[in-house]
């Protein structure tokens, strides 16, 4: 038991599977792209959901890189397969999976805002979509956090080991 604070027992532990993480960092890049990119169209064309997506795609690029930080920290079993076979796993990878989900949803739905406020002049279809978004982003935090929450008190309690005694 002594060993394992000195890193011993580290083999006991599965490896992260280094799909789950090319998969992360790939995410983690095309969110960071596609925040510059909605960013400078939004200002270009005065869409605020194109802004408002902008800002949900940086949030989600931060979200992959404590994901990956986090991956860096502790070793997790993970299954094979793409992020949708994720979506049923511990709350970083469902909150991965749910970002995923929430911005090709938005993603359409902005393009569609976008065009209604191109065709219309007016910004309702761009405060509707920011509503939608808004509902996705906090019903996923929520799911999130109740997940997380259960997965604290589910986990075994820490053996500590005193010298000395």
């Amino acid at each position: 038991m002594a060993d394992c604070c000195s890193g011993g027992c580290s083999s006991d532990k599965p490896p992260v599977d280094p799909r789950y993480r090319r998969i992360l960092w790939i995410a983690l890049v095309v969110n960071a792209l596609m925040f510059f990119v909605e960013l400078v169209g939004g200002w270009a064309s005065g869409s605020v959901s194109l802004l408002a997506d902008a800002v949900d795609f940086f949030g989600d690029a931060a979200n992959y890189g404590i994901s990956l930080f986090v991956l860096g920290l502790a070793l997790w079993h993970l299954v094979a397969g793409l992020l949708f076979a994720y979506r049923n796993g511990d709350s970083n990878m469902r909150s991965v999976w749910l970002c995923t989900r929430n911005d090709a949803i938005g993603n359409v739905a902005v393009m569609l805002a976008a065009l209604g406020v191109f065709h219309t002049g007016s910004g309702l279809p761009d405060l509707f979509v920011a509503g939608v978004m808004g509902v996705l982003g906090l019903t996923a935090a929520r799911s999130v956090i109740v997940q997380a929450r259960s997965e604290m008190t589910a986990a075994p309690a820490p053996i500590v080991e005193l010298k000395g005694r």
